[in-house]
């Protein structure tokens, strides 16, 4: 059962820290217990969604060399329990968001409707597939905003967007290798409509702007410019990024290849730690009034 719930996956939910970090309040320790709950909430509904995604998926995942091996698809767990499973962590993680405030309720749920609708029927739409995953990614974020009371930037929520669809071609893109060594693998019919060579320019469209963009914002008046001094770890990880995706034998899902690349985990800790310390009260003081 705990496989099932890919606890793998909740390291996307720290995306609800980000109002926290970039409005420079990590040191505001009373906002920090809403911002657990909120990441609580989110790994329940993420669990709850994603057993609901094996329970729709359950016989595409049997003819898929990787899939094959989940509890469901492997028959180490029924579809009975799995239900209960599903239901049950779903409205747990609403409960949550739920005692936090009616406005991270809705939030939640239009969280859970997008990924509900993703697993029956968004994620066989091309192009559709991919934006649908970067919206979820964007609710994450925003939900943790709205909990402590932080407006997230505009531009950080389109950035987030840019980032994760351009991920989510990625992932896409390997799965496209994938089932080209296993073409009876019909876990996943979108393939079809894509071509590697589509999907590698989605990626170069979307790189360039993504990260002029980001160092347009670094150097915004939020944080007085010091931000740009993050602009190399930003770029270090998306040249990791479409370096491992070049690898022979790349996993497919991207969050399972960077957290297996320790280069790429450390260059994530290293760009957080510092957006964080660049934005801490004083920190202009202690750089010499930096501006750049």
């Amino acid at each position: 059962m705990w496989l099932e719930m890919r606890p793998r996956q909740w390291v996307k939910n720290g995306l609800c820290f980000a109002a926290l970090i970039f409005a420079g309040r990590v040191t505001a320790w009373s906002l920090w217990p809403a911002t657990v709950e909120v990441a609580l909430a989110l790994c329940l509904l993420s669990s709850g969604v994603y057993v609901l995604n094996d329970l729709f998926d359950i016989e595409r995942d049997r003819l898929n060399p990787i899939k094959n091996h989940r509890p469901l698809a492997a028959g180490h767990l029924s579809a009975r329990v799995a239900s209960l499973m599903a239901l049950g962590l779903l409205l747990s993680g609403e409960g949550v968001l739920l005692r936090i405030g009616w406005g991270e309720a809705l939030v939640g749920a239009l969280y859970m409707g997008n990924s509900i609708i993703y697993t029956v029927w968004l994620k066989h739409a091309v192009l559709i597939d991919v934006l649908s995953l970067g919206v979820g990614y964007c609710l994450r974020a925003y939900v943790g905003g709205l909990a402590t009371g932080i407006q997230i930037s505009p531009w950080l929520i389109v950035m987030l967007l840019m980032a994760t669809v351009f991920m989510s071609v990625g992932k896409r893109r390997t799965e496209l290798v994938a089932k080209e060594s296993s073409p009876h693998d019909g876990s996943r019919r979108v393939l079809v409509q894509y071509s590697r060579p589509l999907l590698e320019t989605y990626s170069t469209v979307l790189v360039a702007p993504l990260l002029a963009l980001y160092a347009v914002w670094a150097n915004g008046a939020a944080s007085s410019g010091r931000l740009i001094l993050t602009v190399p770890f930003v770029l270090y990880g998306t040249m990791r990024y479409l370096w491992l995706l070049e690898r022979p034998g790349a996993k497919v899902n991207p969050d399972e290849l960077l957290i297996g690349d320790v280069p790429s985990l450390v260059n994530l800790g290293l760009w957080v730690a510092t957006c964080a310390v660049l934005l801490l009260p004083g920190a202009a003081k202690w750089l010499g009034g930096l501006r750049l």
